[in-house]
């Protein structure tokens, strides 16, 4: 009899769970919002904060605009707390999604090492503890957003933060997992047709690049100038995992607005010469934050979205596989160092188990005037295949930090051996040999 207690009581309790989950759902539907729900689990340290978002199955409505894998990461972070874990951390932030759309932007806040929930019997603190709010930038509660049947209200975002350390894992910086709960305005579906594009794939440090911003929505768009190279767009420099604005206009004049229109395809053209600084080799995307219009009425908080990713070479690419040391002259015993460039348009391939083990050869000059490879590898183990991606260049030490004997004194060059490939990325062909210029190793006297 307990038994069935027990189970009648368990089912009582997941209708009720249930009925309140649709009940909150319907409530989000009829007030124009949607109600985000997503567990999280990433990196939270003094000065920023990366977590992956996935969302809670039974109550998440957004993940059809924020799917799994987007990312929160904060633009400005502060966390101050003492050494027992207490204290607050403010900063803003935004939502980005896997293909980089920034779909929320707002400020995160709130208190660290606290129990909100404390009182008898439970203890206040609760070290490293965080809980806030994650809220918009800047209220829209008074803007009316006309594409609705029916006038809606937009009402400021927010989401409830909650996250502690993850005790379990071994990662050097500290891992917290918790919760983003709260209520947010729907994207408009008209976003996904504002599109950025470049004219070519790549280009060097010193051309002038053109950039179309497509609006193939039925609404105006708006956007401000200096900007980038004192245009419209952001220009963002790859650093490591994080994109970072460059290419600042050197004029101080006020931003203006830039309209539109539905269906306009807007040239822009990025002039290196207007930038405060110089542009370097590295990997870039432009971004464009823009606004809808109704009439000359801004109707929406800002939208974000990116072009696909560009590089930027130091020069014109020659389209060659290149070996080359980077010195002609070593200390016999001392290392080299061999650069190894793709600067064509697709990967390559290559093995490695060669001299020291690595993808290269190192060949030395006998007396014959004949070269035969030097220290060739040692392992019993399988050759593999190396892939070099389209304009990557790689640095190979010869040998490696701990290996020996070093190269003895003479004349030497570099072989690299490889495979060009087909748009799928498959080996075609028979393979190509590269040669260096040669260097030479002398004797420590």
């Amino acid at each position: 009899m307990k038994r069935m207690i027990f189970t009648l009581s368990r089912s009582t309790i997941f209708a009720a769970s249930l009925f309140i989950a649709v009940a909150t759902q319907a409530l989000a539907q009829e007030s124009g919002l949607l109600l985000l729900s997503k567990n999280f689990n990433g990196a939270i340290t003094r000065t920023s904060a990366e977590i992956s978002l996935s969302s809670n199955a039974e109550c998440d409505q957004t993940k059809g605009f924020i799917p799994d894998g987007s990312k929160l990461v904060t633009l400005s972070f502060t966390m101050n707390t003492d050494n027992n874990g207490v204290g607050t951390f403010r900063g803003s932030a935004q939502i980005v999604t896997p293909d980089g759309r920034a779909v929320l932007q707002g400020s995160l806040r709130g208190t660290v090492g606290i129990n909100s929930r404390c009182g008898q019997n439970k203890n206040c603190r609760q070290p490293w503890h965080l809980e806030g709010l994650f809220e918009s930038i800047s209220s829209s509660a008074e803007r009316v957003l006309a594409r609705a049947a029916s006038d809606l209200r937009i009402m400021p975002m927010v989401l409830n933060f909650s996250a502690d350390l993850n005790p379990q894992t071994a990662s050097p910086l500290p891992i917290y997992q918790g919760r983003l709960d709260g209520l947010v305005p729907s994207l408009p579906a008209s976003i996904d047709r504002i599109t950025i594009a470049t004219d070519k794939t790549g280009y060097t440090v010193n051309d002038v690049m053109t950039a179309y911003v497509v609006n193939d929505s039925a609404e105006t768009i708006q956007a401000y100038d200096k900007r980038a190279f004192c245009t419209i767009l952001q220009f963002q420099v790859l650093d490591g995992n994080q994109w970072n604005d460059t290419a600042f206009c050197p004029f101080k004049a006020p931003s203006l607005p830039i309209n539109i229109a539905p269906g306009q395809k807007f040239e822009v053209l990025l002039q290196p010469t207007l930038s405060i600084s110089p542009l370097t080799a590295s990997v870039y995307r432009l971004a464009l934050t823009f606004k809808f219009l109704s009439g000359n009425t801004p109707i929406s908080d800002s939208y974000t979205v990116f072009s696909p990713q560009f590089r930027l070479a130091a020069q014109q690419p020659s389209n060659l596989v290149i070996a080359k040391p980077d010195r002609s002259v070593y200390q016999e015993g001392e290392q080299i160092v061999a650069l190894i460039t793709n600067d064509t348009a697709l990967p390559i391939l290559t093995t490695d188990q060669k001299t020291f083990c690595s993808i290269v050869n190192v060949q030395k000059l006998a007396t014959s005037n004949n070269w035969t490879n030097s220290s060739p590898c040692l392992l019993a183990a399988p050759t593999r295949q190396v892939r070099l991606a389209a304009r990557e260049e790689i640095t190979v030490k010869l040998p490696n930090d701990n290996a020996s004997p070093k190269l003895s004194a003479g004349t030497y060059r570099l072989e690299f051996i490889y495979w060009a490939t087909d748009a799928g990325g498959n080996p075609i062909g028979n393979p190509i040999t590269v040669y260096s210029s040669t260097f030479n190793v002398i004797a420590k006297e």
